[in-house]
């Protein structure tokens, strides 16, 4: 039976985490445990050991119907040694007894892997659209360019403003944040444990957020998503670089990109939720 995890949860948690490389980034915050406005993790038991877990973030969406409460799920851990998918089972029955009492009018997810596609599916979950990582160009970067409009920092500094809400340059943040359709909770999150660069427009206050993927002395792979996708503001990036820059696209139909590096399908379980209301940040991979 799938319960949601509560406090005295988080060590058995932990030890199944370890079964993943990046497990070091699943702290209780990150995990919602206990659980909070933001979300909640649930767990799966075996004979008093947690054999399955999931972390699902809350959500609101719009329509033209008016609001609706919607659950993303973010993940889903298995111990190597009951996969038999009876630890899956468990954790739908507990979603669609959410839905039958009206808990949360949708769950939805985003997926890349084919197996975990078919499982999904296997349980009614449809897709809906589809996200591609795209190539967008090559740029070499000579001379880093200076602007009294335009600052760049690190993830890791980024995330120490947001947390620090009581000093005064982060207060400075809040016209970015109401920008960004997100909350400062919701983006420290996701940036946290990643290697990326924000870049703060102060004059239309607008974040674009810049995902390092890959990089060496003088060569850079970069993910770089925002409202426009805007390659030059890496011109106020530290050089000299050779840099691939990589961008995201979403699409209702299943298109085939000559330049697609990998692509995401997006899967609903109730139908409610647009593929257009999918903000880019709901996929911790990106």
């Amino acid at each position: 039976m799938a319960l949601i995890a509560e406090q005295k949860d988080l060590p058995n948690c932990q030890e199944l985490l370890k079964q993943l490389s990046s497990s070091n980034k699943f702290t209780c915050k990150y995990l919602y445990i206990p659980s909070n406005e933001e979300g909640f993790s649930t767990v799966v038991y075996r004979s008093k050991k947690i054999v399955g877990m999931s972390t699902f973030s809350l959500r609101s969406k719009e329509t033209d119907q008016g609001n609706f409460k919607a659950l993303f799920w973010e993940n889903l851990i298995v111990d190597k040694d009951a996969r038999n998918g009876e630890a899956y089972l468990d954790l739908i029955l507990f979603l669609r007894r959410l839905i039958r009492n009206n808990q949360f009018q949708e769950i939805y997810l985003i997926a890349h892997r084919q197996k975990a596609l078919r499982v999904h599916k296997s349980a009614n979950f449809k897709e809906i659209g589809y996200v591609d990582i795209l190539f967008s160009n090559f740029q070499l970067h000579l001379q880093q360019k200076k602007s009294r409009n335009i600052s760049v920092i690190t993830y890791q500094k980024f995330i120490q403003k947001l947390e620090n809400s009581n000093s005064s340059k982060s207060s400075k943040l809040k016209d970015f944040i109401e920008n960004s359709a997100f909350t400062s909770t919701q983006i420290s999150r996701h940036l946290f444990g990643k290697n990326g660069l924000v870049v703060l427009n102060e004059v239309e206050k607008k974040l674009t957020f810049i995902r390092i993927l890959f990089q060496i002395p003088f060569f850079q792979i970069n993910l770089i998503f925002g409202d426009k996708n805007d390659i030059s503001l890496l011109d106020f990036t530290k050089g000299p670089k050779l840099y691939v820059n990589l961008s995201l696209m979403k699409s209702k139909r299943n298109r085939r990109f000559f330049n697609s590096f990998r692509k995401y399908s997006v899967l609903s379980f109730c139908n409610k939720v647009n593929i257009d209301s999918i903000g880019f940040w709901e996929n911790d991979a990106w």
